[in-house]
């Protein structure tokens, strides 16, 4: 679903890889009977870039799981979204459920679903009572979403994609450092143009355009982009809200990967939302890009195991 290079890649076998770096366990049920993971299928190309607005949700330990990540990851990417597309958050005691009246993004989803793991019955039923979907995404967030997966599978849902969710914080340093002097915060229409057109790769369902000249102006909205010989190299963007930021799509497109590009983005956006009173970030990634967050100071708090279901993926 996403181009990234570097923040919100794909995880094909993620259940042997990120046992030493698990967070703190979370209350979880007994195994059920053994069965072979939803992931010994051939996974699909679903993630999650979407989140919701300020949460309904009642259910305080979402809300505060992690120091708050999981609400962050969750309702700044619709802060995010809703500048060129409607979000709307509707009441959802076990974690954060967002609707998109016109889908999301170039996708079939019409609703997503943020829960921790543990109970997955609980969750379901929830989900049903709620009358969602059929086109709806899950996101199990915990230290080990696996436990969990057989009950969404009986219940008919696949697990298409795991990301870890991470965070740093944000600190007088950040701002100090010295931009790439490629980097640009503000883009031309030329620009835009061009950014579009490599990041859309033709896609055009549901007339929705990642990025366009409201984003220069959007509140709380931190972008860099790169330009190279009049191409679009590199891209990425942080949205704060209320001193919190969600770092996302950065992308370093085909023909300009593998030179350093990435790096210098994620830098320079460290560094703006220091300048924009920004504390504290939270991305998600796979394991191919751990080694490098964690150079660039980042912890891993968790897994987000995400579910659609199966005759979707």
């Amino acid at each position: 679903m996403s181009a990234s290079y570097l923040v919100h890649l794909h995880v094909r076998d993620p259940r042997s890889t990120f046992r030493a770096r698990r967070a703190p366990p979370l209350p979880t049920p007994p195994r059920g009977p053994a069965q072979s993971s939803s992931l010994d299928a051939q996974p699909g190309i679903i993630s999650c870039m979407n989140r919701t607005l300020p949460s309904t949700s009642t259910d305080r330990p979402y809300l505060t799981a992690y120091d708050g990540a999981a609400r962050i990851y969750a309702e700044n990417f619709a802060a995010l979204l809703s500048i060129v597309q409607p979000v709307e958050t509707r009441p959802f005691p076990p974690g954060i459920w967002q609707h998109f009246p016109n889908r999301r993004k170039w996708y079939r989803t019409t609703d997503e679903f943020y829960v921790l793991q543990g109970n997955p019955e609980a969750v379901l039923e929830a989900i049903r009572a709620a009358g969602a979907g059929p086109d709806l995404v899950i996101d199990v967030i915990g230290p080990d979403p696996a436990q969990d997966d057989p009950v969404y599978q009986r219940a008919g849902f696949h697990c298409d994609d795991v990301e870890v969710l991470m965070d740093r914080p944000i600190t007088s340093a950040d701002a100090d450092r010295p931009d790439d002097p490629r980097v640009v915060a503000t883009l031309t229409d030329r620009q835009i143009e061009k950014l579009a057109e490599s990041w859309n790769s033709g896609r055009t369902a549901n007339g929705y355009q990642p990025i366009r000249a409201a984003h220069n102006t959007a509140p709380g909205l931190v972008q860099r982009f790169i330009e190279i010989d009049g191409e679009a190299a590199a891209y990425g963007r942080a949205m704060i809200v209320d001193g919190e930021a969600l770092l996302t799509d950065v992308n370093a497109f085909p023909g300009f990967r593998r030179r350093g590009l990435g790096r210098a983005i994620m830098e320079s956006l460290h560094s703006g939302l220091a300048r924009a009173g920004a504390t504290r970030v939270v991305l998600t990634a796979t394991e191919m890009g751990l080694p490098l967050y964690e150079q660039l100071g980042y912890r891993t708090l968790a897994q987000d195991w995400i579910y659609v279901p199966r005759e979707s993926s």
